[in-house]
């Protein structure tokens, strides 16, 4: 009996090549791309809801009723690019463009280049949002803590810090 067909480098061989599939096919299915469809999303957003709702004995805080909403809207391209333009009532346009990062079912803009304006819609730098309705809908329903109120409306709220849920919706036109 030669070594090529001995029973025991039979087994052998067929444990290796069996292992040799087990590992290609775990790689095969960790090499998997599970992010949502950047064409899916393409398309400007409109805000349908924009408020941080505070604790009882602090007034909330209603972002959507002090913007624009003719003008305020959220410019996502396929390229992970996004343009947001924002106007608060009685104000100057702002425009400013940026990247976003995407998962299965969510994305997250980066928005360190807004600077007073991202702190006045009390907003931090990366801001998550569910993707919902295939795409149609982003939304956000998040607890925040030590919320500067008063970068929103010095004169409102003062120095007022708050904790509470930051609350956005936007809906695809």
């Amino acid at each position: 009996m030669n070594a090529m067909s001995h029973p025991s480098t039979i087994g052998l061989r067929l444990a290796a090549a069996l292992l040799l599939v087990a590992a290609f096919l775990f790689a095969s299915a960790c090499d998997t791309d599970d992010t949502f469809d950047t064409e899916r999303l393409d398309g400007t957003y409109e805000f349908t809801e924009f408020f941080f709702e505070t604790p009882r004995g602090v007034a909330n805080v209603d972002i959507l009723a002090a913007l624009d909403t003719g003008v305020t809207e959220l410019d996502i391209f396929a390229n992970r690019r996004y343009t947001l333009v924002v106007q608060f009532s009685g104000e100057s346009r702002n425009q400013f463009a940026g990247d976003y990062e995407i998962g299965s079912d969510r994305l997250t803009l980066d928005l360190s280049n807004l600077g007073d304006i991202r702190r006045r819609l009390l907003l931090p730098e990366d801001q998550r949002l569910n993707i919902l309705d295939d795409g149609d809908r982003l939304r956000i329903s998040e607890e925040r803590q030590n919320v500067a109120l008063g970068d929103f409306d010095p004169e409102e709220f003062g120095d007022t810090v708050s904790s509470g849920t930051m609350i956005i919706e936007l809906v695809k036109q």
